[in-house]
């Protein structure tokens, strides 16, 4: 028999979700249980390659009432990212229980039987957030059975030194493919390939010289059409003639369906003959990638 717990809410995961859910639900007074299955709060950000940067501003990116250090810069690592939040539970005295693992959550009656290595039970209403990182998507990728050498998802991407003179492709060049094609050329057999298909937009990280938010915060205390004007022209903001360096960008009319990642780094790297483009062509056509060597 399941047995009641002295908590109103279950919250499912003790990453940034859980924990802002943490905050409002002690903000209002209500009886909460945080439980992750991990050994530390916000698993995803406590062990990544030691690049990653958020990829939003320190201004849109902290928890309510606790802005980041000034040293963390406007776009933090992902490493004071999980500092900050280590920091921000502990001063706000947050009910957080680590390596609880939940095994299922089913309907009973108008509340939530909880089955977990703890036991089994009862909660009012359950919170699930467990966020998307550690299921991630693995395209079927023809003749990757046959393959010899090393397959990995950019979630288990850590460090770079891991690939030292190697040969190496990135299939995709969305924010993490882009990631690990300026990070790795420190290590791997030159040049990186970056096997692309529709193309990459680059836009500057500081559009005329501010970060994308600045723009949308000084918009806010100016007439409407004003605001749109200044929002459009920051975001529409992007490098020219990336194709100059060898990577691969939308045709005409394929913009939309686009990568557009910002910084400079991976065109800096394309020109410098770091990383090279690869064209990664649709499934079933007969080719499946070029301008490999």
């Amino acid at each position: 028999m399941a047995r009641s717990m002295p908590a109103e809410v279950l919250v499912i995961g003790a990453g940034p979700a859980g924990i802002a859910c943490a905050y409002f639900l002690q903000k209002a007074g209500i009886r909460y249980r945080v439980v992750d299955q991990a050994q530390v709060i916000a698993s995803t950000w406590a062990d990544q390659y030691p690049s990653l940067r958020l990829n939003t501003s320190r201004f849109f990116s902290h928890m309510p009432g606790q802005r980041f250090p000034l040293r963390c810069g406007i776009f933090p690592s992902a490493r004071q990212y999980h500092a900050y939040l280590e920091d921000f539970v502990v001063r706000q005295h947050l009910n957080i229980h680590l390596g609880v693992q939940i095994d299922r959550v089913t309907p009973d009656g108008e509340g939530w039987r909880v089955d977990s290595r703890e036991g089994a039970a009862c909660y009012p209403a359950v919170v699930l957030a467990t966020g998307r990182f550690p299921k991630p998507y693995r395209a079927k990728l023809n003749g990757l059975s046959r393959f010899t050498g090393t397959v990995i998802h950019s979630q288990e991407f850590k460090d770079p030194a891991a690939f030292t003179g190697q040969r190496v492709m990135i299939v995709g060049n969305g924010p993490s493919g882009v990631d690990l094609a300026v990070a790795l050329p420190q290590t791997a057999q030159l040049p990186v390939y970056l096997a692309q298909r529709t193309g990459i937009i680059l836009r500057p990280r500081y559009p005329y010289g501010l970060p994308k938010h600045a723009w949308t915060l000084l918009a806010e205390w100016l007439p409407g059409h004003l605001t749109r004007w200044l929002e459009r022209r920051a975001l529409a903001a992007q490098f020219r003639h990336v194709e100059r360096s060898g990577l691969q960008v939308p045709a005409s009319g394929q913009e939309s369906g686009a990568a557009a990642t910002r910084g400079p780094e991976l065109m800096e790297a394309a020109q410098a003959g770091q990383v090279r483009s690869a064209r990664l062509y649709p499934f079933g056509g007969r080719k499946r990638a070029g301008n490999v060597s």
